[in-house]
Formats: C-alpha cells, sequence, structure tokens
C-alpha cells in the first residue's frame, strides 16, 4: 500500500516537474521569438534612419558644392573688381603724374621714398665720412669738415639738376618756351620714365662721380685712393647722385635747398655741434652760420618733404668786431 503510494507521488510529481519544463521551454521560445521580432524591428528602423541621414549628407554636400562654386564665383568678380580699381587708380595717378600736380605714389622712386633714402642712407653715410674725415685730418675744425660736405653735397645736386634741364632742352631743341605747359608735363614724364632706366642711372651716376671726384673739396680730404675714407666717401656720392638725379627727374620735381631765409625757419632744426664754432665775423646770436644739410622741398615752394640743418651761432660766443 505504502509503495503504490510512493509510487503514485513520484509519478505525480515527475509529470509536473515535466509540464513545468515544457511551459519554461515554450516560454523560452516566445521570449526569444519576440526578442527576435524586437531586434528585426531595431534593425529596420535603425537602417531607415541611416538612409535617410545618408540622403541629408548628399543633399548637404550637393550644397557644399553650389556655395564652393558661387564662393569661387564671388571670388572671381572680387579679383576682376580689384583689378579694375587697381588699373583705375593706376590711370589717374599717371594722368595727375602727367598734369604735374601730384606724384604718382606707385612708382618705387616716388617722392616720399626718395626724401627717405634722402634722410636715411645718405645721411647715414654723411654721418660716417664727418667720423673719418675727423680722424684722418686732425687739424680741420668741426666747421671745416661741415663746409667741406656741404659743399660735395651742394656740387652734387647742381650737376645733377642741371643734367635733369639738360634732357628737356634736348627735348625740344632748346625752344623749352614754344611749348605748352599740358606738352611739357608730358615732356616731363617721358623724361622721369626714360630717367628711371637702371643703366641711364648708372650712367650718370658714374659721370657725376668722376666730376665730384676732381673738385678741391675732395682733394682736401682724400689723400689715398684705398682707405676707409675714399671708400665711404665714394660710396656717399654714389648714392647722393642717384638720389638726386632721381629727385630732379620727379614728378612734380623736388630740390634741395641750400639757402636759409628768416622765413624758412619752419624747414630747418638747428644742427648739435660737437665744439662751439669759431666765429670772426660780426654776428650776434642764433644767426646761421652755415647750412650743413639742406631741407628737402618741392622745386615749386609748395612744400617740404624733410628738413634741413644749420649751424647757427650760439649764446655763448661772443661778437667779434
Amino acid at each position: 500500500m505504502g509503495k503504490g503510494l510512493s509510487t503514485c507521488s513520484y509519478k505525480i510529481d515527475h509529470g509536473y516537474s515535466t509540464s513545468s519544463r515544457r511551459i519554461e521551454h515554450a516560454e523560452n521560445i516566445e521570449l526569444q521569438r519576440f526578442s527576435r521580432h524586437h531586434k528585426s524591428r531595431d534593425v529596420e528602423h535603425l537602417q531607415a534612419r541611416l538612409i535617410e541621414y545618408e540622403e541629408e549628407i548628399s543633399k548637404l554636400k550637393e550644397k557644399e558644392q553650389q556655395y564652393t562654386l558661387q564662393r569661387k564665383q564671388f571670388q572671381n568678380e572680387i579679383s576682376r573688381l580689384k583689378q579694375k580699381s587697381d588699373d583705375w587708380y593706376a590711370a589717374c595717378a599717371e594722368e595727375m603724374e602727367r598734369s604735374g600736380c601730384m606724384e604718382n605714389t606707385n612708382d618705387v622712386h616716388n617722392n616720399s621714398q626718395l626724401a627717405d633714402r634722402f634722410d636715411g642712407k645718405v645721411k647715414n653715410l654723411w654721418l660716417d665720412l664727418c667720423d673719418l674725415i675727423s680722424h684722418d685730418h686732425p687739424n680741420f675744425s668741426e666747421l671745416d669738415r661741415l663746409k667741406i660736405l656741404s659743399c660735395i653735397t651742394k656740387f652734387v645736386y647742381q650737376q645733377c639738376s642741371r643734367k635733369a634741364e639738360e634732357a628737356v632742352q634736348s627735348l625740344t631743341f632748346g625752344n623749352v618756351d614754344t611749348v605748352t605747359k599740358k606738352e611739357l608735363n608730358i615732356l616731363l614724364a617721358v623724361r622721369k620714365r626714360a630717367g628711371q632706366v637702371e643703366r641711364t642711372r648708372d650712367s650718370i651716376v658714374q659721370e657725376i662721380y668722376d666730376k665730384t671726384m676732381k673738385t678741391e673739396h675732395v682733394k682736401n680730404i682724400v689723400k689715398t685712393k684705398h682707405s676707409e675714407l675714399t671708400s665711404t666717401l665714394t660710396n656717399f656720392i654714389k648714392e647722393l647722385a642717384d638720389v638726386c638725379w632721381l629727385m630732379s627727374i620727379s614728378q612734380p620735381v623736388l630740390s634741395l635747398n641750400f639757402e636759409f631765409q628768416a622765413s624758412m625757419r619752419e624747414k630747418f632744426v638747428e644742427y648739435a655741434a660737437e665744439v662751439t664754432p669759431a666765429v670772426n665775423v660780426k654776428l650776434k646770436t642764433g644767426d646761421v652760420l652755415l647750412v650743413v644739410r639742406p631741407s628737402v622741398e618741392y622745386k615749386d615752394a609748395s612744400g617740404y618733404l624733410k628738413k634741413g640743418e644749420v649751424l647757427v651761432v650760439p649764446k655763448c660766443v661772443e661778437t667779434i668786431v
């Protein structure tokens, strides 16, 4: 009896266990099916979004290409307008230059740059010469040195100015008075363009250098051909001659003013002398002894670009009658 119950109980338990496993198995299968279904839907959804993104990227790329093309078109248009503007300004500058009333600032040798060269490189060579003359000629006073360099500078400028005038006379066969102002301005523009040619400049600079080296002022300071002073003097004269020549043919023409007048005080500054100059004539404090360095002015007296330097009688010098 007991054995039968036990067997029956086993069958019941075993049957329940088997049924439970079947249910669990079925649930697992359902869960897997559900999971696969949702995964499939997620994948489809992601694929759909990916397609949308790709389409959006493609549209953006097309827009980018359009914008790139437009940008290139705008850049080309800007370049065209800039070139047109530059050509217009250049034409206006050339016309103003031909009229003789304004310089062409597009010129590499415009008046402002020439004035800067005179007050820069030429002045530095001038200062070097002062020191070398003082060293090689200790018997020369400061005033002696300044007079020599002032005279050399003036000689070079006058030679360049005369050469420029001769060019105009040559173009008009000596009849410059017979041409109109407009024609003269055209001739001056031609003189400037032709005179700026490097071969022409080199020839004129060499010609003026040779003449300057034969002057008494140069002979008074040059002892030997091979010395630092001679080398520096050569550089000074050639640089000065090139600048003075370009000034003489510029439009408007520039000039170096060596003549000081009381009305020109705004164009000059006082030169700082190392020692008190000896004065043996009747002069009063503030009187000008020497134009050490000329001012750079427009030849028509319409203005100046660089101030000159003058040596004046200082307060400590007593008047000698």
